[in-house]
This record gives C-alpha cells, sequence and structure tokens, in this order.
C-alpha cells in the first residue's frame, strides 16, 4: 500500500448520534466512497436492568423490564413474566393465553410500523415516515383501550393479563385492523414495491444463510436470510398453538428481503389478531399469585418484533430474584453490521444499520 493510499484512508466516528432510538456510535473506515470496515459502538444507554430487577418485586419490576425495548414492551414483559410463572408453577387462564397474544402482536405492528417510518427516512421517502407513524397511533390507542396505559402497557403480569377486554373493544379492533389491511397494500404500492426503495435495498448488505445461522442473527434479520425460525412455531407460548399464522422469509439475504419480512410480519399479524378477537371466551383474565418466589432456575424465550429474546432467572427464595441474565435481539443483530458492511458504500451506512431494526436500549439493557 503506497503511502498516498494511507493518508486517503481514514475512520470516521458516525456519532454518537441517537439515530433514531437511544444513543449508539457506528466508527466506520472508508477511503472516500467506500466502506473498508465498520466497528459498531454501544453501551451509551447502559442502565443495568438485569441488576435493578434483582432488587425488586416481581410485579415492579416489570415496568423496568419493559424499557429494554418500549416499542415492544409486550413481548419483552412477557418474557419476564414467562419466567417467573415457571418457577411459581403458574398456569394462565386460556383466556389471558389469547389476550397476551393480541397484545403481543398488537406491540410487533407498532414496533414494525415505527421502524417503517425510519427506514422511509433514511431511504429518501418521508411521506412513508408520517403515514407509518399515523397509522402506528391507531394501535396505541387500540392498546390504551385494552390496557388502560399508552406505550409502557405494564398489561401482562404473572397469572395472566390486568384488564379484561372492555365494552366495544372488539367492534374498533375489528375495524382498525380490515382498516390497516388496506392501507398496508396502499404501503406496499408507496414504498416496498418502489423501484428506487428497491435500487438502496437489493444486493445491499448481503447476509447468507450460513452466515446468518453461524453468527447468531435473530427474528426478521435471521429470516432474511432464508431460515424459517421463530420461536411462536418452535417453541409455541401464549396461545400461538392455536392460531393459524406463515413465517415469512427471504432468499437473497440482503436489506431488501429484512425489509420485507418485516412488511409480511405486520399482515400475519392482522391475521393472528383478528382470530383471537374470535375465540375470545368468557372467564378469568387472571389467577392468584403467590409473590414470593421458590428457590430454582428458569429460562423463557419469546419471539419479540426484532427476534428472541431470552430469560434466565435464579432464585434463592424471596419477593425477588436473585439473579436475571437477559439476552436480547438487538444486541445478537448490531453484531452483524461489520460482516455485512463488506463492499458497501458510506451511502449505503444508513440502510445498513436499519435492514436491521437495531435498538440501542435493548442491545445495552
Amino acid at each position: 500500500m503506497s503511502e498516498k493510499q494511507k493518508l486517503e484512508e481514514k475512520w470516521i466516528s458516525w456519532g454518537p448520534v441517537h439515530p433514531a432510538s437511544g444513543q449508539m456510535r457506528v466508527l466506520f473506515q472508508t477511503d472516500g466512497e467506500n466502506l473498508l470496515d465498520l466497528i459498531p459502538d454501544i453501551g451509551f444507554t447502559h442502565r443495568g436492568i438485569e441488576k435493578v430487577c434483582e432488587f425488586r418485586t416481581i410485579i415492579s419490576a416489570i415496568p423496568s423490564v419493559e424499557k429494554i425495548c418500549i416499542l415492544d414492551a409486550s413481548n419483552v414483559d412477557l418474557g419476564f413474566v414467562k419466567a417467573m410463572e415457571e418457577l411459581l408453577n403458574i398456569r394462565v387462564p386460556e383466556k389471558a393465553k389469547l389476550l397476551r397474544t393480541f397484545m403481543c402482536e398488537l406491540n410487533r405492528i407498532t414496533s414494525h410500523l415505527y421502524w417503517t417510518s425510519l427506514m422511509g427516512a433514511v431511504a429518501g421517502f418521508y411521506t412513508v415516515l408520517m403515514w407509518a407513524i399515523n397509522e402506528r397511533e391507531l394501535f396505541l390507542d387500540l392498546g390504551a383501550m385494552l390496557s388502560k396505559t399508552r406505550v409502557s402497557y405494564i398489561y401482562i403480569v404473572p397469572g395472566g393479563v390486568r384488564y379484561d377486554v372492555p365494552e366495544g373493544f372488539k367492534e374498533k379492533a375489528f375495524e382498525i385492523l380490515d382498516y390497516f389491511e388496506g392501507r398496508l397494500k396502499t404501503l406496499y404500492d408507496m414504498f416496498f414495491n418502489n423501484k428506487l426503495f428497491e435500487m438502496r435495498t437489493k444486493g445491499v448488505g448481503v447476509l447468507k444463510k450460513k452466515d446468518a445461522i453461524r453468527l447468531g442473527a435473530a427474528g426478521p434479520t435471521l429470516r432474511g436470510s432464508g431460515v424459517k425460525m421463530d420461536v411462536r412455531k418452535d417453541e409455541p407460548y401464549a396461545a400461538y398453538e392455536e392460531v393459524d399464522f406463515e413465517i415469512p422469509v427471504g432468499e437473497r439475504g440482503d436489506a431488501y428481503d429484512r425489509c420485507m419480512v418485516r412488511y409480511k410480519e405486520m399482515r400475519e399479524s392482522v391475521k393472528i389478531m383478528k382470530q383471537v378477537l374470535e375465540m375470545l371466551p368468557s372467564g378469568r383474565v387472571k389467577v392468584k399469585t403467590p409473590w414470593i418466589l421458590p428457590p430454582g432456575e428458569a429460562f423463557s424465550r419469546v419471539e419479540s418484533a426484532r427476534g428472541e429474546i431470552n430469560f434466565y432467572v435464579v432464585s434463592k427464595r424471596g419477593a425477588n430474584p436473585y439473579r436475571v441474565k437477559i439476552a436480547t435481539p438487538s444486541f445478537k443483530n448490531l453484531s452483524l453490521l461489520r460482516h455485512i458492511s463488506k463492499g458497501s458504500l458510506v451511502a449505503d451506512l444508513p440502510i445498513l444499520v436499519f435492514s436491521l431494526d437495531p435498538f440501542p436500549l435493548d442491545s445495552d439493557r
């Protein structure tokens, strides 16, 4: 390498900035146009949530647990609650299982719509940003109608859910879901099927199937590479065994495939939510729960919007767990950023980052 080449190649710090939802930095090496190397630098939003859980009772820990990924609060919450229920040997009522499934899919949609708005912005489609945010408001209102709170629901608790279905909820939910199905078609025509969007994403950030498995990809990032793996199907929980839905997968493993998996997942979530509404029985939504954890350990798996999230909990008997360890999908997927950036341009960097849908607070915990 000549002295001139050495001078032209330089490392640039992108951040620490707030790229979407929390501070993160990306260090990248470039010779002007090309990405030569890249290092995701995380940790700017570390809050010690695992340790916080060890000093709080089960119920008082839930608001902190949801803050791991507030965009997908119910899926994260369910992972923690499932571990607690395993320790306490609790059987959840059937109606509560269905309502948990409904709320988790509602959060999957709100999370994917938030991602759609950000991907639209970085790809230059600012109309898509506004559309997706507006559609998300409908589901936030629907979640608030069911849980009595907005964004941070604290709806799923050990033993079931906090509230039963309010009067008029089913009718309102069907109205929103029918409307959203039409909007998804419009969103596809406007954005996902747009030639300019395809030019920005097709062939960019390719993650081959074998590499996705080897490097530990999760969620839509893993499925975008053609791996049909989803905890909801592989190890069903809540009421997922009772509903019919497909697992979308990609073929090329590029940024476009990862985007399309998320788009198709929103359609599947609508199908699941409609089935749940039709299946809702009468009866209890919660059983009485002891608040002293017996000695033991538990492990739970949940398919969150960004991929599989794991909770490992150890109890030595007490009102709060002795140890809590959380493995989040954003941490797994951000580790792939260096791999998928090879051969890309500096202009592709925002597309590369948001094709993984990382949430810095999720990766840092």
